[in-house]
């Protein structure tokens, strides 16, 4: 049974109300795939009316799966039902096996999610730590009115946007969470489902978590990320591009890694992702090539004279993932010529 399978069987055995709650990022135009699928949608960030697209477009947007729009105010006229299972399938195919959504089971209703999810798109984290754009959090696009007040809040942390529908996302951050910060996640809702890509699990399967007898009622005020949880879902983060790494040197260089252990291939992953980082490298591309270079070169690639002085030429314009592009197809095209001298 693959993924999606086994994610649409865990939904449909939901008998309480689902939701679903879909990363616009990750779609060409989720609001109108939505409207012309005629789901029951609301988008989790507010359209001021200024015209701007991309934040519309790439707004996520809660579904509700037990209903169909009929062209009335989306809001709970009647009490949520379970999910209809023609519903589920369908939005599954829009979806289409991307990390692209969060399933939440909430007994008391769409509307009372939505405020709650409302609450949960900006998070708290220590100031100084790292945010881009391929991160867990990021700096935050949203517009004035959409951000919360933090005066409140210790002057140490900073408000960042939260991609709490990215299911990559939350196979980060949920195992990074204490109980009382996972009570805050979690909310009014019952469980949240996911399926991630798999390189973000250790069995590829889908993931989630559920409401326990035993978890504090959540906290006021917003979800706030420690140090421990930066640290955490950095090692998370580190873990798997020495895996993707890995994998990749599999791939290419298959004769090589044989003999490896796994262990000790993604070791050498690691310490090549760090070395390349050094350099300034930061495209899984470029990681990748650089540790296939490292591994044909014995682990000798970074002390090469040559290719650190083309690493840390001033060369404005080329970024260090296009030296390195740059290097691997030189080196390719020596071992070529390498190779034609040979057979000659």
């Amino acid at each position: 049974m693959d993924v999606t399978e086994q994610l649409k069987k865990a939904l449909l055995l939901s008998d309480r109300p689902l939701f679903a709650v879909l990363d616009g990022a990750q779609f060409e135009d989720l609001p109108g795939t939505l409207f012309g699928g005629n789901f029951v949608h609301r988008a989790l960030y507010l359209d001021r009316g200024d015209g701007n697209q991309e934040r519309v477009a790439t707004a996520p947007q809660l579904i509700w799966l037990d209903r169909q729009r009929t062209g009335g105010p989306v809001a709970d006229e009647e009490a949520s039902a379970p999910p209809n299972p023609e519903f589920v399938e369908r939005l599954l195919a829009v979806i289409d096996a991307m990390p692209a959504a969060v399933f939440w089971q909430c007994s008391a209703g769409g509307e009372v999610l939505y405020r709650h999810l409302r609450t949960i798109n900006m998070v708290l984290v220590p100031h100084d730590t790292e945010t881009d754009h391929g991160r867990s959090y990021e700096a935050s696009p949203l517009p004035p009115e959409d951000k919360p007040e933090t005066s409140a809040e210790r002057s140490d942390y900073t408000a960042v946007l939260f991609r709490h529908a990215d299911a990559n996302v939350m196979a980060q951050v949920l195992p990074s969470l204490n109980p009382a910060q996972f009570s805050r996640l979690l909310g009014p809702a019952d469980a949240l489902l996911f399926s991630p890509d798999p390189i973000w699990t250790e069995d590829g399967g889908i993931k989630g978590a559920k409401r326990t007898s035993d978890l504090p009622a959540p906290r006021s005020g917003m979800l706030r990320l420690e140090d421990h949880n930066i640290r955490a879902i950095g090692e998370r983060r580190n873990a798997a591009a020495a895996n993707k790494v890995a994998d990749y040197l599999r791939k290419v260089a298959p004769a090589r890694v044989s003999e490896i252990e796994d262990d000790k291939l993604r070791q050498f992953a690691s310490r090549s992702i760090r070395e390349s980082s050094g350099f300034g490298v930061e495209t899984d591309a470029g990681h990748c090539r650089w540790a296939y270079m490292s591994l044909v070169t014995s682990g000798q690639l970074g002390r090469n004279p040559a290719v650190r002085e083309a690493m840390q030429a001033d060369a404005p314009g080329y970024s260090a993932d296009m030296r390195v592009a740059m290097l691997m197809r030189h080196s390719l095209a020596a071992l070529k010529q390498q190779a034609i001298r040979e057979e000659r």
